[in-house]
């Protein structure tokens, strides 16, 4: 017993486990070292990461390098500061296009908690334009043309571009001048005869039509042949019609039936064929309609193989300033496709749909699509509700005075319900850039995205504006002073554009190896000492009408009318000769080929449908006949009737 007692007596207690208290360090402590690690990471990482996403992404939007001094964000009142915004010049990477010195702003934290951004009020101040970089910036280089057949961005930009490409081709006063200089333009033709499109295409009619001769009598052979035709004549007008036996005339209007439908049935066959006749013969008139279209084409093709210059003065103008009309659309192009990308408007009830039927598809492994649906009285992703706009120009400083603001810069515009609207007026006295204004509204509000522009500025500085350059001619003027007012206005595709520039104080580069070109162009713009250029374009993207007007190109063509005009209509006489020569005699023989089949198939099958129609007649006429002779019988008999009964009871 005792060494029982002993053994139950040696077991240890067991411990009771011990109260926790108000304070879970389990927790606690994973949690305070995130938090840690993200202070850590905004205050040392943030800034500078934040600073190289907006250069990065000004690269790629810009196209040449974005450079910022300094950025400063704080936590504890979402505070933003940014200092020293450079944005390189693509086309003179020495210059900046833009400087700002100072841009700041402070987040809701009604939103931020949402994870949304929002900015109540910022500021942009301390704004220089057209300044000199410490060393030229970075330009981003060309892409390659894109293969998207869905119509994205980079494919409406080449189809503008290459509207640019077919419409101003050549060096409009180069070429001039080498006529004026007595250059022989007619050249060798020979060699161009295999690209005439018109020669290729009347030949191949030609063979088409020479198979349709065989289609086509093939089909006339098929209709009914004359013996036939008399035949059923013949059987018409056998049959005599017999009133007083009922039973023969019953007999006679039957055989008049069957020979009827006979007929009809013919007539049927004849009018089917005739119709597909009449469908192939339309066809080609058309077809032998769109040769003279491609003869003007080949005209036109070979003016320009040979350099025949135009002296119309709106074909002048266009030459001369299309490339540059046509740069400044591809830049409001860009820029307008990046807002539709980066601001998308409202979604249609078709591509809603459309948009829920992709996303029942898995996406490629490791990708992803993000969709965004607003919510009424909700915050968008990124809202800036207003930005004032704020710049003055110290003496000797490149500062510009400047006033204006930004209003409702939004991700989701729907969402917000209210357009982006940029309203600023301006000038840089040190620049030479005077009384500027701009006003941009940018509404994709609803599901039908428009954009409009309104751009006026007195006086801007230009800059080395070659209008024609080759190694006969050289002109265009090294500076001048411009005044501009731009009207602009997209919606969807569709493009409405009307700009008036005038320049003047220019200093004229106007040079040519011909001494006789070289006194032209010297006197030409000797009297010139303001040009105007006014620009309209309407249409859409892929197919823009341009209208080109400028005193310089009137002035031009008035300069080398004289002693040009003729060489332009000889050079003119030679193709046209050439033409004649391989395409007028072709043409001919065509719509000879083509009048002849048509008159000799459709003029069968209408006299084939004809002789039908002469059988029925005939037979119509019978049947009515028979008629006739049926009702005069029967009154004849009824009244014969009448009169025995009066006979018989004597009335």
């Amino acid at each position: 017993m005792n060494n029982e007692n002993t053994t139950q007596n040696s077991t240890p207690p067991v411990k009771k486990p011990k109260r926790k208290g108000p304070i879970r360090f389990e927790a606690v402590i994973p949690f305070t070292v995130i938090l840690i690690l993200i202070i850590c990471y905004f205050k040392f990482f943030f800034d500078l990461h934040l600073k190289k996403a907006i250069e990065l992404g000004g690269y790629y939007a810009n196209g040449a390098e974005v450079d910022v001094a300094s950025l400063h964000t704080s936590f504890w009142d979402l505070s933003f500061e940014m200092t020293g915004l450079e944005v390189t010049d693509a086309k003179r990477p020495t210059k900046n296009i833009l400087k700002i010195e100072r841009i700041y702003s402070n987040l809701l934290w009604d939103a931020i908690l949402r994870f949304k951004f929002v900015v109540e009020t910022s500021g942009i101040t301390g704004i220089q334009t057209y300044v000199d970089r410490k060393s030229p910036g970075k330009v981003k280089p060309p892409e390659e043309k894109s293969t998207d057949k869905g119509g994205g961005f980079d494919t409406v930009k080449d189809k503008t571009l290459d509207v640019a490409k077919q419409e101003f081709k050549g060096n409009a006063v180069g070429d001039v001048a080498k006529l004026a200089d007595g250059a022989d333009l007619g050249g060798t033709l020979g060699n161009i005869e295999g690209q005439l499109k018109s020669k290729a295409y009347i030949e191949q009619l030609s063979k088409e039509l020479e198979g349709k001769d065989k289609e086509w009598k093939a089909k006339i052979d098929s209709l009914p042949k004359g013996p036939e035709i008399d035949n059923l004549k013949k059987r018409i007008s056998s049959i005599k019609i017999n009133t007083s036996n009922f039973a023969e005339l019953q007999k006679n209007l039957k055989e008049i039936d069957s020979i009827a439908r006979e007929a009809n049935d013919k007539v049927g066959g004849i009018q089917k064929i005739g119709n597909e006749l009449r469908a192939d013969i339309d066809k080609y008139s058309k077809a032998v309609a769109e040769v003279d279209a491609l003869v003007k084409e080949d005209q036109k093709m070979l003016q320009n193989r040979l350099k025949i210059p135009s002296l119309d003065a709106k074909d002048l103008a266009k030459n001369l300033f299309g490339p540059m009309v046509m740069e400044k659309l591809a830049k409001a192009e860009e820029y307008m496709r990046l807002a539709r990308k980066y601001m998308p408007p409202k979604k249609t009830a078709e591509q809603k749909a459309a948009l829920e039927a992709e996303k029942i598809k898995p996406p490629p492994r490791g990708q992803g699509i993000n969709y965004q649906f607003g919510r009424p009285n909700s915050y968008p992703m990124f809202w800036v509700k207003r930005t004032d706009i704020t710049s003055k120009a110290a003496q000797g400083g490149m500062n510009g005075n400047v006033q204006g603001y930004i209003t409702d810069l939004t991700s989701d515009p729907p969402t917000v319900g209210r357009p982006t609207i940029l309203d600023v007026k301006g000038s840089f006295p040190e620049q030479k850039i005077t009384s500027a204004e701009l006003k941009l509204v940018v509404d994709h509000v609803t599901h039908v995205p428009k954009e409009s522009v309104d751009f006026t500025v007195n006086g801007f500085p230009v800059q080395g504006q070659m209008l024609s350059n080759s190694d006969d001619v050289k002109f265009g003027f090294n500076d001048a002073i411009g005044g501009s007012a731009m009207s602009l206005k997209l919606q969807e595709e569709k493009v409405d554009m009307k700009l008036n520039n005038a320049i003047t104080n220019i200093n004229y580069v106007a040079q040519a190896k011909s001494q006789h070109v070289d006194d032209i162009l010297k006197g030409v713009v000797k009297d010139i000492p303001k040009i105007t250029l006014d620009a309209s374009a309407t249409g859409t993207w892929s197919d823009l009408k341009l209208g080109i007007e400028s005193n310089l190109a009137y002035e031009l063509q008035k300069g080398f009318e004289r002693q040009i005009q003729a060489k332009i209509d000889e050079a003119k006489r030679k193709v046209d000769e050439f033409i004649e020569k391989n395409i007028g005699s072709k043409k001919r023989e065509l719509t000879a080929q083509y009048d002849k089949l048509s008159n000799q198939y459709l003029g069968a099958a209408d006299k084939k449908k004809e002789e039908i129609n002469q059988v029925t007649n005939a037979a119509q006429n019978k049947t009515e006949e028979s008629k006739k002779q049926g009702q005069k019988q029967g009154e004849e008999q009824g009244k014969k009737v009448l009169e025995d009964l009066t006979k018989k009871f004597k009335f």
